[in-house]
């Protein structure tokens, strides 16, 4: 296999998760994912066994991928702590109106049948554990509060309006899929909370 191109096995995978993201997990068939990977149904049941599996593995690559986001700008030595957290909320933000199916297909088991022991809820609070050593271990800008509610109340506050980017628009006057909205949206929260 030359390094340059992906493995079936991978090429359905990034498949699955563009097909999750344009038909959402309601409508995604294996038919559609072999047709747009350029496979046949075969070779997802030989690679996968079953749909759920497919939908588990391209979910768990997305977890992969959001791990990621924190490390690369938490860890930015050169800047400070609240430039650290407007990028980290605007990547956050822009992530969210990017890939809404994604967020949707991780949000459902939760959201819908009150299950949190899934890989996304476990990657979720690993994730705010983590941003809440890092916040701990900077100086945090004159508020007393406990910095386990700001994440709460920042993460609340980017959720809803990334989930529906057009939901505030007639009441704030902001249309949230505009990048330069949610910039100072991310600005002007961070300033509020930290």
């Amino acid at each position: 296999m030359s390094q340059g191109k992906p493995s079936v096995r991978e090429k359905i995978i990034v498949t699955a998760i563009e097909c999750i993201e344009v038909h959402g997990l309601e409508s995604l068939t294996i038919r559609s994912i072999a047709a747009k990977a350029g496979v046949n149904s075969a070779a997802i049941n030989y690679y996968f066994g079953t749909k759920e599996k497919l939908i588990e593995e391209a979910l768990n690559r997305t977890l992969e991928e959001f791990k990621k986001m924190p490390e690369e700008i938490l860890q930015a030595d050169d800047l400070d702590l609240k430039d650290r957290l407007q990028g980290f909320f605007g990547a956050f933000f822009d992530g969210l109106v990017r890939w809404p199916r994604i967020v949707k297909a991780h949000l459902q088991p939760p959201l819908l049948d009150g299950d949190y022991g899934t890989p996304f809820c476990d990657t979720f609070n690993s994730f705010l554990t983590d941003l809440l050593r890092r916040l701990e271990e900077m100086p945090l800008v004159e508020h007393e509060q406990n910095p386990r509610l700001r994440i709460i109340q920042s993460i609340s506050a980017v959720l809803i309006p990334g989930l529906m980017p057009g939901l505030f628009q007639y009441f704030a006057g902001l249309d949230f899929a505009d990048p330069e909205a949610r910039n100072s949206y991310v600005e002007d929260l961070v300033n509020r909370l930290f």
